[in-house]
Protein backbone atom coordinates (compact mmCIF):
# COMPACT_ATOMS: atom_id res chain seq x y z
CA UNK A 1 0.00 0.00 0.00
CA UNK A 2 1.55 3.21 -1.07
CA UNK A 3 2.00 6.39 1.57
CA UNK A 4 -1.19 7.96 -0.27
CA UNK A 5 -3.26 5.59 0.24
CA UNK A 6 -2.28 4.84 4.19
CA UNK A 7 -2.34 8.84 4.49
CA UNK A 8 -6.35 8.79 3.27
CA UNK A 9 -7.35 5.83 4.59
CA UNK A 10 -5.82 7.05 8.22
CA UNK A 11 -7.35 10.38 7.77
CA UNK A 12 -10.75 8.98 7.00
CA UNK A 13 -10.36 6.87 9.73
CA UNK A 14 -9.90 9.44 12.69
CA UNK A 15 -12.96 11.62 10.72
CA UNK A 16 -15.28 8.62 11.13
CA UNK A 17 -14.23 8.03 14.80
CA UNK A 18 -14.56 12.06 15.47
CA UNK A 19 -17.85 11.87 13.99
CA UNK A 20 -19.27 9.17 15.77
CA UNK A 21 -17.84 9.98 19.38
CA UNK A 22 -17.95 13.76 18.98
CA UNK A 23 -15.42 16.90 19.61
CA UNK A 24 -14.68 15.38 23.01
CA UNK A 25 -13.14 11.75 22.28
CA UNK A 26 -9.91 12.16 23.54
CA UNK A 27 -10.95 14.52 26.62
CA UNK A 28 -9.30 14.42 30.04
CA UNK A 29 -12.08 16.90 31.46
CA UNK A 30 -15.18 15.82 29.45
CA UNK A 31 -14.61 11.31 28.76
CA UNK A 32 -14.54 9.13 31.93
CA UNK A 33 -12.91 6.58 29.54
CA UNK A 34 -10.01 8.74 28.22
CA UNK A 35 -9.12 9.44 32.16
CA UNK A 36 -8.86 5.16 32.70
CA UNK A 37 -6.96 5.10 29.71
CA UNK A 38 -4.84 7.73 30.72
CA UNK A 39 -3.94 5.98 33.70
CA UNK A 40 -3.56 3.25 32.54
CA UNK A 41 -0.90 3.94 30.12
CA UNK A 42 0.53 6.07 32.23
CA UNK A 43 1.19 3.11 34.62
CA UNK A 44 2.44 0.33 32.01
CA UNK A 45 4.76 3.35 30.43
CA UNK A 46 6.57 3.85 33.75
CA UNK A 47 6.34 0.32 34.55
CA UNK A 48 8.03 -0.73 31.67
CA UNK A 49 10.75 1.92 31.48
CA UNK A 50 11.58 1.71 35.15
CA UNK A 51 12.29 -2.25 34.44
CA UNK A 52 14.65 -1.29 31.59
CA UNK A 53 18.30 -0.05 32.39
CA UNK A 54 17.89 3.50 30.16
CA UNK A 55 20.02 6.68 30.87
CA UNK A 56 17.43 9.32 30.94
CA UNK A 57 19.85 12.15 30.07
CA UNK A 58 20.96 10.87 26.48
CA UNK A 59 18.19 8.56 25.41
CA UNK A 60 16.85 9.36 21.93
CA UNK A 61 12.88 8.78 21.52
CA UNK A 62 10.90 8.48 18.43
CA UNK A 63 7.49 8.20 18.63
CA UNK A 64 5.77 6.57 15.54
CA UNK A 65 1.98 7.82 15.01
CA UNK A 66 2.52 10.80 17.66
CA UNK A 67 -0.41 12.59 16.35
CA UNK A 68 -0.99 15.49 18.21
CA UNK A 69 2.17 15.16 20.91
CA UNK A 70 1.60 11.94 23.31
CA UNK A 71 5.28 12.59 23.85
CA UNK A 72 4.56 14.64 26.68
CA UNK A 73 4.66 11.49 28.94
CA UNK A 74 8.66 11.18 28.54
CA UNK A 75 8.83 14.65 29.30
CA UNK A 76 6.97 14.62 32.55
CA UNK A 77 9.43 11.48 33.04
CA UNK A 78 12.59 13.44 32.45
CA UNK A 79 13.48 12.92 29.18
CA UNK A 80 15.31 15.77 27.36
CA UNK A 81 13.23 17.32 24.56
CA UNK A 82 15.46 17.71 22.64
CA UNK A 83 16.44 13.73 22.21
CA UNK A 84 12.91 13.17 21.47
CA UNK A 85 11.30 12.80 17.83
CA UNK A 86 7.68 12.43 16.52
CA UNK A 87 6.73 10.93 12.77
CA UNK A 88 2.96 11.16 11.98
CA UNK A 89 1.47 10.51 8.64
CA UNK A 90 -1.09 13.57 9.03
CA UNK A 91 -0.09 16.81 8.14
CA UNK A 92 -2.05 18.57 10.65
CA UNK A 93 -1.68 16.50 13.32
CA UNK A 94 2.31 16.97 12.53
CA UNK A 95 1.36 20.89 12.87
CA UNK A 96 -0.66 20.51 15.56
CA UNK A 97 2.02 18.80 17.79
CA UNK A 98 4.88 21.18 16.66
CA UNK A 99 2.73 24.33 17.46
CA UNK A 100 2.13 22.41 21.66
CA UNK A 101 5.89 21.16 21.73
CA UNK A 102 7.97 23.45 19.99
CA UNK A 103 11.32 21.90 21.36
CA UNK A 104 10.55 18.26 20.21
CA UNK A 105 11.58 17.46 16.42
CA UNK A 106 8.04 15.90 14.65
CA UNK A 107 8.70 14.56 10.92
CA UNK A 108 5.44 14.37 8.81
CA UNK A 109 6.32 10.97 6.96
CA UNK A 110 5.62 7.60 6.19
CA UNK A 111 6.43 5.39 9.21
CA UNK A 112 7.13 2.30 6.48
CA UNK A 113 9.69 4.17 5.29
CA UNK A 114 11.29 6.60 7.55
CA UNK A 115 14.19 8.68 6.66
CA UNK A 116 16.32 7.85 9.88
CA UNK A 117 19.20 5.97 9.93
CA UNK A 118 19.43 2.08 11.19
CA UNK A 119 20.48 1.97 14.73
CA UNK A 120 19.03 5.73 16.01
CA UNK A 121 16.53 5.17 18.97
CA UNK A 122 16.87 3.79 22.37
CA UNK A 123 13.47 3.75 22.36
CA UNK A 124 10.69 3.77 19.72
CA UNK A 125 7.34 3.62 20.53
CA UNK A 126 3.94 3.55 19.48
CA UNK A 127 0.32 4.10 21.27
CA UNK A 128 -2.61 2.72 19.18
CA UNK A 129 -0.77 3.33 15.17
CA UNK A 130 -1.38 -0.90 14.35
CA UNK A 131 -5.38 -0.90 15.74
CA UNK A 132 -6.23 1.22 12.60
CA UNK A 133 -3.78 -0.34 10.27
CA UNK A 134 -5.74 -2.84 8.60
CA UNK A 135 -3.57 -4.06 5.98
CA UNK A 136 -1.22 -6.30 7.49
CA UNK A 137 1.44 -5.57 4.88
CA UNK A 138 1.45 -2.02 5.73
CA UNK A 139 1.43 -3.17 9.31
CA UNK A 140 4.47 -5.38 9.19
CA UNK A 141 6.77 -2.55 6.80
CA UNK A 142 5.61 -0.18 10.01
CA UNK A 143 6.84 -2.84 12.35
CA UNK A 144 10.37 -3.66 10.52
CA UNK A 145 11.02 -0.15 10.13
CA UNK A 146 10.34 0.72 13.58
CA UNK A 147 12.77 -2.44 14.17
CA UNK A 148 15.64 -0.81 12.04
CA UNK A 149 15.69 2.47 13.55
CA UNK A 150 16.01 0.59 17.57
CA UNK A 151 19.47 0.33 18.30
CA UNK A 152 20.72 -3.32 18.48
CA UNK A 153 20.11 -2.97 23.18
CA UNK A 154 17.16 -0.60 22.27
CA UNK A 155 13.52 -1.16 23.08
CA UNK A 156 9.99 -1.26 21.53
CA UNK A 157 7.43 -0.13 23.21
CA UNK A 158 3.98 -0.97 21.59
CA UNK A 159 0.78 0.90 23.26
CA UNK A 160 -2.13 -1.30 21.04
CA UNK A 161 -5.40 -2.91 21.15
CA UNK A 162 -4.66 -6.77 21.58
CA UNK A 163 -8.34 -7.91 20.08
CA UNK A 164 -10.25 -6.89 17.07
CA UNK A 165 -13.37 -5.77 17.39
CA UNK A 166 -15.28 -8.23 15.11
CA UNK A 167 -18.16 -6.04 14.43
CA UNK A 168 -15.87 -3.31 12.97
CA UNK A 169 -12.96 -4.14 10.58
CA UNK A 170 -11.72 -0.99 10.92
CA UNK A 171 -10.49 -1.92 14.13
CA UNK A 172 -7.59 -4.77 13.60
CA UNK A 173 -6.08 -5.86 17.12
CA UNK A 174 -2.29 -6.57 17.67
CA UNK A 175 -1.85 -10.20 18.13
CA UNK A 176 0.80 -13.03 17.60
CA UNK A 177 -1.21 -14.26 14.81
CA UNK A 178 -1.15 -11.28 12.87
CA UNK A 179 1.46 -11.09 10.42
Amino acid sequence: MNAEKIERETVNWYKERYEKKGKYIDSLLKDPEVLFQVFAYDRALIKALSAINIDIESARILDVGCGGGSLINFIRLGFPPENIVGIDIQKERIEEAKRRFPNIKFVHGDASKMQFNDESFDIVTELTVFVQITDDGSATSIANEMIRVTKIWGYIILVDWRYSKPWDKSYKGMSQRRD
